[in-house]
């Protein structure tokens, strides 16, 4: 046998193995998550974790929205109606809302490290719930 053969003999049983390890990472890291937390008391940071998450979603949505409002009217157009005071207006509320951004992004990278078993016991359900098909 040569070298590819081997190696194409070979593909299901490392296919095999991968998805073992994967879920005995998944027994581990919720084995770990039950040392450590309560049930109820895991429920409620999952739900504090994605509450943290949608609100970072969401204040960089608002600041995309901010950036991408003219009206309708082409960037020339926006330019010109905008005067040296409103654009100093617009720029003071950017950085408010990106100051906001930043304030909901350091909690929620706090909760993550506060919580990492929690975090990698999130992330591995999410892998392992993929069909064969998703990336």
């Amino acid at each position: 046998m040569d070298d590819r053969s081997i190696l194409k003999a070979q593909e299901p049983l490392l296919v095999a193995l991968e998805k073992v390890s994967s879920r005995l990472s998944a027994i581990a890291l919720l084995g770990l998550a039950e040392e450590f937390y309560e049930k109820e008391t895991r429920i409620e940071l999952y739900r504090k974790y994605q509450e943290l998450r949608n609100t970072c979603l969401q204040k960089y949505e608002e600041m995309a929205a901010f950036g991408l409002q003219s009206d309708g009217m082409s960037q020339e157009d926006a330019d010109s109606a905008y005067s040296k005071a409103n654009e100093a207006e617009r720029r003071a509320e950017f950085t408010r809302l990106k100051d906001i951004k930043v304030v909901a992004d350091n909690e929620l990278r706090e909760f993550e490290k506060e919580h990492r078993i929690l975090v990698r016991l999130l992330e591995t359900k999410g892998e392992l719930s993929k069909g064969k098909y998703d990336k």
